[in-house]
């Protein structure tokens, strides 16, 4: 998510957090500044040097149970459930899930992760043979705190927060296991019909502008994902539509998108260079996942996955200080074909693991690093601005997952 390297002088990095901006949204469209029953951080890294510490709170004078999946980078899902009772904050270390007083309930994401988390109420099967599900319970807020102990560097931004629509508190919101983002009633928040972000160009030329991205970083969740164990990967395309400060329109940027993504802007359509140096920066389609960031090689990126990074760079094709961006899923037809690729064991054969495409919604983040001219001066962190409810229906936004049937764990393990 950061290059490792960077060394701040600051104690504590300057934080900016942009909220969603609800004014532009319909009432039934997820934001960062509601409480809900399902609760999505697109953004978690336990990279050297680095841990999330993510902090999830419930409103209200009754408790439930929280059920959480991690996803990361290679779509490997780790799931785990705790209670949280009346009025209680919880907290707890991304890299080991330690913290709080239901950290012998939280499976830790691990070390050397990008990913995201999910988080949502759900109700036990009060007897053998019944199936826990997702209920509605819009008393949950949160945040996420990414801070590397060895540079100083901090950051807060609010989780992305789904309510349940219509649905008495405590009651099943849909079917055990589909969890519908379509924001009608009986289901959860849409998710928005795009994302908008303003941002600083990437670079300068030394004396102008006097304030620029050293880099900017986006993190992109689909809102239709299959997190059951026999799972299909969602893929999209990310289209990517710049204005700079004189109006002018910039298009043509894209990048493919499977299951969730993070990448700089500026290295669209191009061999990531991060990864070479042992940044730890997430290489850019294709990548077998070696263990030693060093090991790979071009030839590990067949087909590159996006096109036209330069359009965030001032020196490239913005050619002002500050731009905006609006970015939404769409089918990424042929051009996301065969960007993400692996060799079946059995036959030696290449598999695309992206041949179907579909025009899925987004959630987003984008952080920055910015430059004064002479140093690091500061991290920006957006969760971005939302238009309108995506109305697509094909596939529907939904959240799959395995409703687990029959006697449950003891409270606590």
């Amino acid at each position: 998510m950061f290059k490792k390297t960077v060394i701040f002088s600051m104690a504590v990095a300057l934080m900016l957090m942009g909220l969603c901006s609800v004014a532009s949204a319909a009432q039934n469209v997820a934001n960062t500044s509601q409480k809900g029953s399902l609760l999505i951080w697109p953004g978690v890294t336990t990279q050297p040097g680095f841990d999330t510490i993510i902090m999830l709170a419930n409103d209200n004078n009754l408790g439930t149970t929280i059920k959480c999946y991690w996803m990361n980078a290679w779509q490997e899902v780790w799931d785990f459930e705790f209670p949280i009772t009346a009025n209680q904050p919880v907290w707890f270390s991304a890299k080991t899930g330690e913290g709080g007083p239901t950290s012998n309930s939280i499976n830790g994401f691990g070390d050397n992760q990008t990913g995201e988390l999910k988080c949502f109420a759900i109700a036990l099967p009060a007897s053998e043979g019944g199936v826990e599900g997702q209920v509605s319970w819009n008393h949950l807020y949160g945040s996420a705190i990414v801070f590397s102990a060895d540079t100083g560097m901090a950051f807060e931004y609010p989780a992305w927060a789904f309510t349940a629509r219509n649905v008495p508190t405590g009651s099943a919101v849909g079917d055990p296991g589909t969890m519908l983002l379509t924001g009608v009633n009986g289901a959860y928040d849409a998710c928005p019909a795009y994302l908008i972000y303003n941002f600083f160009a990437e670079g300068g030329d030394g004396t102008y502008p006097s304030y620029y991205a050293d880099d900017s970083y986006i993190a992109l969740s689909p809102c239709y994902q299959d997190l059951r164990q026999d799972r299909l990967p969602t893929c999209t395309k990310a289209k990517f539509d710049i204005w700079n400060e004189n109006e002018r329109k910039l298009t043509g940027t894209y990048h493919c998108v499977k299951c969730w993504f993070e990448g700089e802007l500026d290295d669209f359509g191009k061999h990531s260079v991060d990864w070479k140096e042992g940044d730890f920066g997430f290489p850019f389609a294709n990548s077998p996942k070696k263990a030693d960031p060093k090991a790979w090689s071009a030839s590990d990126h067949p087909k590159l996955a996006g096109a036209n990074g330069e359009n965030f760079e001032y020196l490239g094709s913005l050619h002002t200080a500050m731009g905006r961006f609006r970015v939404t899923g769409i089918s990424g037809a042929d051009v996301c074909r065969g960007v993400y690729t692996v060799i079946d064991p059995i036959s030696g054969s290449l598999v695309d693991l992206c041949k179907n495409q579909v025009a899925v919604p987004f959630i987003g983040l984008k952080t920055t690093l910015i430059n004064s001219g002479s140093e690091i001066v500061g991290v920006l962190a957006n969760t971005g601005s939302t238009a309108g409810a995506w109305t697509a229906q094909t596939p529907a936004p939904a959240i799959l997952w395995d409703a687990a049937p029959g006697t449950q764990q003891a409270q606590g393990r």
